[in-house]
């Protein structure tokens, strides 16, 4: 999906004290996020659960869950996008 593909390039650039900041700029986004689409997208991201795993947790369908991480994923895109500087700053800042 685009936000692994998204962090998993950035990460491929980045020194192990910019992935901190990195990940706290995704965890900035990630809790500005409705709840229910935090805990679906946490349920997936962070404990690798299916889909459906998390339809049953949560009391919801499957399609929910994942309409819920889609809106996640793009509502994380656009926290990060501009803010993105951040991490610039810091690896330019190391040179």
């Amino acid at each position: 999906n685009r936000v692994q593909t998204f962090i998993a390039k950035q990460e491929q650039e980045i020194t192990e004290p910019d992935k901190e900041i990195h990940i706290s700029l995704i965890d900035e986004a990630v809790d500005q996020l409705p709840a229910q689409q935090q805990k679906a997208w946490r349920l997936s991201r962070h404990e690798g659960r299916k889909y459906e795993e998390i339809a049953i947790e949560m009391n919801i369908s499957r399609e929910t869950v994942k309409s819920y991480i889609q809106l996640a994923n793009a509502a994380i895109i656009k926290y990060v996008k501009p803010r993105i500087h951040v991490i610039l700053l810091a690896l330019f800042s190391r040179l």
